[in-house]
């Protein structure tokens, strides 16, 4: 079995995945529902597709890449297809984070 370790700029770990955790606990055993990457000036397209598909084969049930440039989110869930999504609309978490909305505006207000 390989084990991968990888710094995700946000995460979301579920209940379960928690309880399971010490409260000092730097890295997490498990994959997390959500994983948000915020795009860098230094990223490349490979390394965003790499991290995307490394997420979806380690179980991450949803992915948003944001992009501060152009102010939108894309959504990667496994098994469908990308939604990017503008910043007059809004990232729903169903089913995964039910009752999760944010305005894609509201990620970038300061």
């Amino acid at each position: 079995m390989e084990i991968t370790t990888v710094g995700i700029d946000l995460a979301y770990i579920s209940e379960e995945l928690s309880n399971q955790s010490p409260d000092d606990a730097f890295l997490i055993d498990g994959a997390p529902v959500l994983a948000v990457e915020i795009l860098s000036p230094s990223d490349t397209h490979k390394d965003l597709v790499d991290k995307v598909q490394l997420y979806l084969e380690s179980g991450v049930a949803v992915i948003w890449i944001v992009d501060p440039d152009l102010q939108n989110v894309t959504v990667y869930r496994p098994g469908t297809d990308a939604i990017l999504l503008a910043s007059s609309q809004e990232v729903i978490g169903d089913p995964e984070l039910p009752g999760l909305r944010v305005r894609v505006a509201d990620i970038f207000s300061r």
